[in-house]
């Protein structure tokens, strides 16, 4: 029997594939990596304050200013930089990014044993990490529509999490046998042996530039994206929803870098716990928020209410980081910075979906510039100066755990309000 022609019509759609997934895979190894150079400071501490003899006053003074002029220079760096990263390309910038931060790693090794020369190092460091996530944004925005946004951001922005989770796996022991230079030197080779060949391989400015992406799938990611703007400008910075992300993100840096950057010092010098043991103490919490990460991302896509989720997410933070500092348990305080870490991936897989969808297309490379560097500057930088101050003047790290108890509640505060305006 013939068919009529709605039924011979009926052909069914091509599937546009799933290749550009892979885009995203490299980034997560590039953030992996450049987080596990930042935070290899944490586990280097230790071991340099047992070498040089330093008091606990002075680990907490030596170890806020270095943290502190890494987050200045990496804040100026993502303002200053991440436009000119923009010209060049997201591909290029983010091949000599994994580059630049890698030799300023290996440079703390022969630096090491000055502290203003070290200080240079990580200096260095910061400068070449600047543009590192505002690029990852260009990248995002322009290979995934705004439905697929939070799970592609979640999947790069894990790296962050892992990082802490493998580090402590993999620093330790080297520093147990080779000491913490031999540590900065391997750290710097694995970015320019891992990272860069997956970055030249798999990420490409657009799209339609990839020479591995199917024109299916092209024109499925093309007809989604928001309508392209050909002129830069600052039209953003009168966007009052850009103003409420931005805040949102200097308090979300205090809480996750003072967790982050201060949790091996806090476990072994606060709390007792053998050098030898923090692996596993400090990798759990990240165990359960990498998990968090991708169950947040999918819910954000799935409900389009991230910025209400990221709220909800900050209060249950500031919950368990309180009950963290007042118990006496070690056990329990690892459970509930297990919790706290699991609870703030709610804001960590949505933030930069948020951002994406607030800043004009031809604004996110300069947006996300100066939104990554201010909220670095002043929460990256201002969390490590006053846990590091508080540490150093108490000798106790409760007062820092509270600092971090109230910009948890502050961060979920304005949160809340966005998600009033803003129904993403």
């Amino acid at each position: 029997m013939n068919s009529s022609p709605e039924q011979s019509s009926a052909v069914p759609a091509e599937h546009p594939g799933r290749r550009r997934w892979w885009v995203p895979a490299a980034l997560f190894v590039s953030l992996l990596i450049s987080y596990i150079n930042r935070i290899d400071i944490s586990f280097a501490l230790p071991a340099m304050a047992k070498e040089f003899a330093w008091s606990p006053a002075q680990v907490g003074r030596y170890g806020g200013a270095l943290l502190g002029l890494f987050f200045v220079c990496y804040g100026m760096s993502n303002m200053i930089l991440s436009p000119l990263a923009a010209r060049l390309g997201p591909r290029k910038s983010l091949i000599a990014i994994v580059v630049g931060f890698s030799a300023a790693t290996m440079l703390g090794a022969p630096l090491g044993g000055s502290i203003l020369a070290f200080g240079f190092a990580r200096g260095l460091l910061g400068i070449a990490q600047g543009p590192h996530v505002p690029m990852m944004n260009t990248v995002t925005k322009y290979w995934f529509p705004p439905g697929e946004r939070s799970r592609a951001n979640g999947i790069w922005i894990s790296g962050m999490l892992l990082a802490p989770l493998v580090a402590p796996i993999i620093l330790v022991p080297i520093i147990g046998i080779g000491g913490w230079r031999m540590m900065f030197l391997i750290v710097g080779l694995c970015g320019v042996a891992l990272s860069t060949p997956l970055l030249w391989v798999f990420v490409y400015n657009t799209p339609r530039q990839s020479r591995w992406l199917r024109f299916a799938e092209i024109a499925h990611i093309e007809s989604q994206l928001e309508p392209a703007i050909d002129d830069e400008d600052w039209t953003f910075l009168r966007l009052p929803d850009f103003w409420l992300a931005l805040a949102g993100g200097i308090l979300n840096n205090f809480c996750v870098f003072g967790i982050m950057f201060w949790l091996p010092v806090y476990f072994t010098e606060g709390r007792g716990l053998p050098f030898a043991d923090l692996w596993y103490a400090a990798s759990l919490p990240y165990v359960v928020g990498v998990a968090g990460i991708a169950v947040m991302a999918g819910l954000g896509d799935a409900t389009n209410r991230r910025a209400l989720i990221a709220g909800a997410g900050f209060v249950l933070t500031a919950v368990v980081v309180y009950l963290a500092a007042m118990t006496p348990s070690l056990a329990f305080a690892i459970a509930c910075f297990t919790a706290g870490v699991f609870f703030q991936t709610a804001y960590g897989a949505q933030e930069f979906a948020l951002l994406q969808r607030i800043l004009p297309q031809n604004n996110i490379s300069r947006g996300a510039g100066i939104y990554n560097g201010i909220a670095v500057l002043i929460g990256g930088c201002g969390s490590s100066l006053a846990v590091g101050g508080s540490v150093s003047l108490t000798g106790s790290y409760t007062a820092g755990l509270l600092l971090i108890v109230g910009c948890s509640l502050a961060a979920a505060s304005v949160l809340l309000v966005l998600a009033r305006r803003l129904r993403y």
